[in-house]
């Protein structure tokens, strides 16, 4: 079958959540002998080239990132213009050659700039929604107001799972309510249009149908996954922490998550200095970068544990899976919108155990491994208690490391999640309209 993928905005460089679901999608219908071309914006790249056997068609999208990552703001509307428009033309292009069997969605301006032309609406249409766009800006809207302790999110108790939280009704002002219902509207008209959904998790298809009510067509939850040939355990643990500057008494937290404050970081913080004022000491890593960056590290130092916490910064591959290899724990602190948690499963792989908040998908990712490895909730205390429990119980940790790798093995490849992929666009023959 002949595949064009269709996303706003990649970066090959930082490679986040959504981008590599997108990546590892596409190499796997690949591998299963379909033929892929994507069409994405890009900062960086122009023109077309190739990764493997997919081919990439870019056009330029500029999301004005310096501003962004200083204060933190939601991406406003008029920098959504270049995917409104410039897939569509890509794409009128790239069909006159490649004669496309199906396209696949991954963002709605994207979608609804391709979904405009006629030759688009002859194929099979399936929709990857990752997120609802319109509850992202609620949170990053609420999240721009952070100085130093994590946002609340409507309807969400503190140190609750986020399941409950409401529109932005809740919210007041025009501007943001205009805001909002344009982002919803957009999004609930390319879902519209399209013949099937595809979801990471139960939560994501529950707010789906919290968000976007009264869709006809089908909804297939297809989990994300861990590529196990990049993520394995490390051959010595012992070399794993020598090289990350651990000592071998010391137990080892880890995150590595953009730095924004749904992900949860500042309650992971003030959980490391709950832990230190029971006389239980730990050393955490913090992976990644983001907008609060600085903020996170003035916290810590104003916590006095400016000496247990250290930013390891962006990680490339081989330094996360170090980084992975030498924890006790990885911890995933999250606080809204946590449509799967693939750090989580990419710790798994690589046969560290991971403790997580009872937010969004986490909870699908991690309690069947153990329900204990899911806290009791999300604010720091929580957080530290799901830590404690673990220190104290070293021995059963151990246990269910040996259990990670072959759990992931069984329940999370991309190539099994490429193959619900292919059934759900074969479900689709005969039906386009």
């Amino acid at each position: 079958m002949r595949i064009v993928v269709i996303t706003d905005f990649m970066d090959l460089k930082s490679l986040g959540g959504s981008t590599r679901v997108v990546l590892n999608h596409c190499a796997e219908l690949a591998k299963r002998g379909h033929e892929i071309a994507v069409i994405s914006g890009s900062r960086n790249r122009s023109g077309r080239d190739t990764l493997g056997s997919v081919c990439f068609h870019w056009f330029h999208y500029e999301p004005d990132p310096e501003r962004r990552r200083q204060t933190g703001e939601a991406r406003g509307l008029l920098g959504a213009i270049a995917p409104l428009v410039l897939p569509c033309r890509v794409f009128g292009s790239l069909a006159r050659t490649f004669s496309p069997e199906a396209v696949m969605f991954h963002q709605p301006l994207s979608a609804l700039s391709v979904l405009s032309h006629p030759r688009s609406m002859t194929l099979k249409r399936l929709y990857n929604f990752h997120s609802p766009w319109c509850e992202e800006f609620l949170v990053e809207s609420l999240a721009g107001q952070w100085t130093g302790a994590p946002p609340a999110v409507p309807g969400m108790r503190a140190g609750s799972a986020d399941q409950g939280h409401s529109p932005a009704r809740r919210r007041g002002g025009p501007a943001f309510r205009l805001g909002y219902g344009l982002r919803r509207n957009l999004e609930r008209q390319a879902l519209r249009k399209c013949r099937a959904i595809v979801v990471l998790s139960d939560y994501m298809r529950s707010l789906l149908g919290r968000v976007h009510p009264g869709r006809a067509c089908p909804v297939h939850v297809i989990p994300g996954a861990a590529d196990t040939a990049r993520f394995f355990p490390a051959a010595d643990r012992l070399e794993a922490r020598r090289r990350t500057g651990v000592q071998p008494e010391t137990f080892l937290l880890s995150t590595v998550r953009r730095l924004i404050p749904r992900m949860g970081i500042p309650n992971l913080i003030e959980a490391v200095k709950t832990l230190r004022a029971r006389g239980q000491a730990v050393r955490l890593l913090i992976g990644g970068s983001g907008p609060i960056e600085g903020r996170l590290k003035d916290l810590a130092r104003e916590l006095n544990v400016g000496d247990d916490v250290g930013f390891t910064g962006n990680l490339g591959e081989e330094q996360m899976r170090n980084l992975f290899a030498a924890s006790d724990l990885v911890v995933v602190p999250t606080l809204a919108l946590e449509g799967f948690g693939l750090v989580a499963v990419e710790a798994l792989a690589c046969g560290t155990p991971v403790l997580g908040t009872p937010v969004g998908g986490i909870p699908e990712v991690l309690s069947p491994l153990d329900r204990r490895l899911v806290c009791a909730g999300a604010d720091a205390s929580s957080i530290a208690d799901g830590i404690r429990f673990w220190m104290e119980r070293r021995d059963e940790l151990e246990l269910i490391r040996a259990k990670c790798r072959q759990y992931v093995c069984d329940r999370f490849t991309w190539g099994r999640a490429a193959e619900r992929i292919e059934n759900a666009l074969l479900s689709m023959i005969g039906s386009s309209e």
